[in-house]
């Protein structure tokens, strides 16, 4: 019977190791597609920022610019 018992006590020490290195691989993909996610958005908001800012300094047109000059004289309703 007490050998029933070594082996089992073996077999409890396999599972456990083969979980911890499971454990240790599934950490390891999370922190790995983590990475590659942060850097991906840190390149992508580096350009869109790099796009704005270029933006910012050219003015836009004045709304009294696109339309023509009101109250016209000419107009009777």
């Amino acid at each position: 019977m007490t050998k029933d018992l070594g082996v089992a006590e073996r077999e409890q020490r396999c599972q456990r190791g083969a979980t911890l290195v499971e454990y240790a691989l599934l950490v390891a993909l999370v922190l790995g597609s983590t990475l590659v996610a942060i850097d991906t958005l840190t390149a992508e908001s580096a350009d869109y920022l790099s796009e704005t800012s270029d933006n910012v300094g050219s003015p836009r047109p004045h709304y009294t610019d696109l339309t023509p000059h009101y109250p016209d004289p000419n107009f009777k309703p």
